[in-house]
């Protein structure tokens, strides 16, 4: 079974990092409710073969991981749903 993501992570310098390495990287907005778009998020998590670390629709929050075919590094993902006004 997976950890989960650490909560102590340096989040602005990944947010930093991640702008530089993937600048057309962009929020998805669904015309759909935000419960809707979390399932939707979930179903596509799994059917990736992801593995739930952790899923807090409350929070709009899903944690996972996946192995990389190279070389079998495991990658972890976070995926927020939250309203367009939140």
């Amino acid at each position: 079974m997976a950890t989960p993501v650490p909560t102590d992570y340096p989040w602005a310098k990944v947010a930093t990092l991640q702008r530089e390495a993937y600048p057309d990287l962009a929020s998805l907005k669904l015309a759909i409710p935000p419960n809707q778009a979390f399932a939707q998020a979930l179903a596509l998590a799994k059917d990736n073969g992801w593995e739930i670390v952790s899923n807090v629709p409350a929070e709009g929050r899903i944690e996972a991981t996946t192995k990389r075919l190279l070389y079998g590094f495991t990658g972890e993902v976070a995926a927020p749903v939250k309203p367009a006004d939140g």
